[in-house]
């Protein structure tokens, strides 16, 4: 942006062009210099969210290695479905409340029954009469109590009726935690494929990108193509660029995710993200 908004001034103060292209290519640097604040704002930020997660702050992170970097499709989604309806924390912990609260309606419907306990007790004395001076005497005693409640008032009913408003309770948010769970499995599965096909794509746009700026450089040696002309195929390619790496990121968090959700994520899979990685030369 900033030779195109040289290129226009050049051409205006030779006559050939106007001061709207001049303003129009000020207005594209602008824009791109304000982008660029917002860019270095926005890696800054991420490089503290990181600094938050890890304790140390990274002057430089590693870069992904396309050539090491492996694509692959996840299989069928349903298969991901029974696994997360099995492993997925949130689930799991849903699946033990319900056990919770079946135990705590035994617990409270037990109230009302007899209680039967088993007494065992242990006396020391010492003697002090004038007949046996200092004489010690043990007494074991062991015996059953029964406990018998007739009225409570109705507060076991209410107990009981309590606890299994909590089991309801518990099955619904089982019901609603299992739903939310397919549906990011499903959506990050579905993720991961377009990301896929995103990369491929991305990879193709980059090499057709790179044979365009050659061929428009070497018409503009011939006459043939403008500044112009090779300076927008230049933006071109830095797009189809950046949009390759950020699918091949964005595949990553799509892999991790789907896993995190389905609760089989382990170090082996940061070790494989890792592996892809590569430190950058300064």
């Amino acid at each position: 942006t900033a030779q195109q908004l040289e290129q226009a001034k050049r051409r205006f103060a030779q006559g050939f062009g106007t001061i709207t292209e001049v303003e129009e290519a000020q207005a594209g640097y602008d824009n791109a210099k304000a982008e660029g604040v917002d860019i270095l704002n926005s890696v800054e930020f991420s490089r503290q969210e990181l600094e938050n997660l890890t304790g140390v702050y990274s002057d430089q992170l590693c870069r992904i290695v396309p050539e090491k970097m492996q694509l692959v499709e996840p299989e069928y989604v349903e298969s991901w479905v029974d696994v997360a309806s099995l492993t997925n924390p949130a689930v799991v912990g849903s699946l033990q409340e319900i056990t919770i609260a079946k135990i705590e309606i035994e617990k409270q419907r037990a109230s009302r029954y007899p209680v039967i306990d088993l007494v065992a007790g242990r006396n020391y004395s010492e003697s002090e009469n004038n007949y046996s001076i200092g004489a010690i005497y043990y007494t074991y005693s062991v015996g059953v109590q029964i406990s018998v409640p007739i009225y409570t008032g109705g507060y076991v009913s209410a107990s009981v009726r309590q606890a299994k408003a909590k089991w309801l309770k518990a099955g619904e948010q089982l019901n609603l935690q299992k739903r939310a769970v397919e549906s990011d499995v499903r959506k990050f599965y579905n993720a991961i494929l377009g990301s896929v096909a995103q990369v491929k794509a991305y990879e193709q746009a980059v090499r057709s990108q790179q044979i365009a700026l050659t061929g428009t450089k070497k018409g503009y040696e011939a006459g043939v193509r403008s500044n112009v002309d090779v300076l927008d195929a230049q933006q071109k390619l830095f797009a189809s660029q950046r949009n390759l790496a950020k699918s091949r990121y964005q595949y990553i968090l799509n892999s991790l995710m789907l896993k995190q959700v389905a609760g089989t994520i382990s170090e082996t899979d940061i070790d494989m993200v890792n592996g892809w990685l590569a430190s950058v030369k300064p």
